[in-house]
């Protein structure tokens, strides 16, 4: 089985930039332009971001992270994080369906593909878009413990799942799936395999239709008597869990930690706008000539900067190999969390019912902030893994 490769939408496809840096350049431009203009559209009708998609593959956006010998920018985890921020800022569903990109494409370098190389080729090229499909309705958001199981063919294997919320769903031209492997005696024994959306035995259920996130195309995937071939066993039987938690997971983690963050610097950037252009008509004074209203603010900028901090700090420990980076990492991604939710809460405060009335684009932050608590691992989780490791248990 091999993929199309195809550009999907009809979009015109560019080379990407041979530089991380240009990439992160060509990242703002977009985002404190194009991306942002066309965010408002596509939270209110929920539908995939097209356009915005289509500048970020023109770019060579998609390239970010495919190591340069395949004709990608490469880039390191902060330069991620960098980029994951940047398009947040401007659309929170654009971010996601980055990261779970950039997370699949991960797995798939990682990969015993047979077609691996040439996947990543299209991925630097900007030709393919993939995603993530490992959480399943039986164990819901514990992504590591699939129910569904390969089963051996004449031809390779075939497997039915049902799994849950899928991003890009009808959109992504590959997905990275989890299954168990054949003749497992538990869920933690599981391998991972790309498969394609399109293909004969996936049915694509209806879009997500929700509060926040709105147009990241979350949607269930069945999978029926699907045919998964040994060229498309991403990693060996018995070696799904390791690869997970190994390859996927730090990078989902440092995506998922920097789309909080940048939900809360655009926040921070909207208060800061309302509070200096917004007048009392009786006297002419600002809302920024408020005490109270400044001191929001200064907590606002505050949570953020911590936030930042701890992902710099967890992101250099992954990029130095340090054997706390993992703690360090789900520290970071549950702070950013919880600090996206208050620090957009305190926003709408200080934008009152402008903020309340979608003149500004402030209630849709906040929307996208509270999806970062229920997408595995939740906030509950997280908090158990990180009490665990502090106690030198073992998390899973």
């Amino acid at each position: 089985m091999t993929l199309s490769g195809r550009a999907p939408h009809n979009l015109k496809v560019s080379p990407p930039a041979t530089d991380a840096r240009q990439l992160l350049e060509e990242a703002v431009r977009l985002g404190n332009d194009t991306l942002r203009r066309l965010a408002p559209q596509a939270d209110s009708t929920g539908e995939f971001p097209t356009e915005s998609v289509g500048h970020v593959r023109d770019a060579g956006l998609l390239g970010l992270g495919v190591p340069t010998e395949f004709g990608g920018a490469g880039g390191t985890p902060g330069q991620f994080a960098t980029m994951v921020e940047t398009l947040s800022q401007a659309d929170g569903s654009l971010g996601m369906i980055y990261i779970m990109h950039f997370a699949a494409a991960k797995s798939i370098e990682g990969s015993i593909l047979s077609n691996r190389d040439m996947l990543l080729r299209e991925i630097a090229s900007g030709s393919h878009l993939s995603t993530l499909a490992a959480s399943e309705q039986g164990t819901r958001s514990q992504f590591w413990l699939p129910v569904s199981r390969l089963e051996p063919s004449a031809d390779g294997f075939t497997v039915n799942a049902s799994k849950s919320w899928v991003t890009s769903a009808h959109n992504a031209d590959s997905f990275v799936a989890t299954a168990q492997s054949p003749a497992a005696d538990s869920p933690m024994n599981s391998l991972c395999f790309l498969a394609r959306p399109k293909a004969d035995g996936v049915t694509v259920g209806a879009s997500f239709d929700g509060l926040g996130l709105r147009s990241n195309d979350a949607a269930p995937i069945e999978l029926r008597g699907y045919a998964v071939a040994a060229g498309d066993l991403i990693c060996e039987p018995g070696t799904g869990f390791q690869h997970l938690l190994g390859t996927v997971l730090p990078w989902f983690l440092v995506g998922t930690a920097a789309h909080s963050i940048g939900l809360c610097r655009s926040a921070v950037h909207l208060v800061e706008q309302h509070l200096g252009n917004s007048k009392f008509a009786h006297d002419g004074s600002r809302l920024a000539d408020l005490p109270n209203l400044r001191g929001q603010l200064a907590r606002m900028s505050t949570t953020t900067d911590a936030a930042s901090a701890l992902l710099g700090r967890a992101v250099a420990a992954m990029e130095g190999g340090d054997a706390t980076a993992t703690l360090l990492l789900l520290e970071a991604r549950l702070f950013a969390v919880e600090a996206a939710v208050e620090v957009t809460d305190r926003a709408l405060r200080c934008g009152g019912g402008a903020a309340f009335s979608k003149r500004v684009p402030l209630e849709r932050v906040f929307r996208d902030s509270l999806a970062g608590r229920i997408m595995a691992p939740t906030t509950d989780h997280l908090e158990d893994l990180i009490g665990k490791a502090r106690l030198g248990m073992d998390l899973f």
